[in-house]
């Protein structure tokens, strides 16, 4: 017998294809590793460019390579200079 089921909600694969393609010609694969091995360590991460286009989707595809896990922390993908003083707030 042969028994076919869609997977849970929270389990499917992300609808939009993943924009990976900001982060790859972004960084080098070596630094995209690293990236990857502090986000699933939970370590806070910083993302810094004058291009804010890139900067946020090079955020947003971080985000969707830890599929089917997501960030539990403070996300935030587009942060004014103004307040800078928030990335010292005592936050996982």
């Amino acid at each position: 017998q042969i028994l076919f089921a869609r997977p849970l909600p929270s389990l499917e694969l992300p609808h939009s294809p993943l924009p990976l393609a900001a982060l790859l010609h972004a960084l080098p694969p070596d630094d995209v590793l690293a990236l990857f091995r502090a986000a699933l360590l939970e370590h806070k991460i910083v993302f810094v460019s004058s291009q804010l286009s890139q900067l946020t989707a090079a955020a947003e595809a971080l985000c969707c390579l830890l599929w089917p896990l997501r960030w539990q922390g403070v996300y935030i993908p587009l942060l004014p200079g103004s307040l800078v003083e928030i990335m010292q707030s005592p936050v996982p």
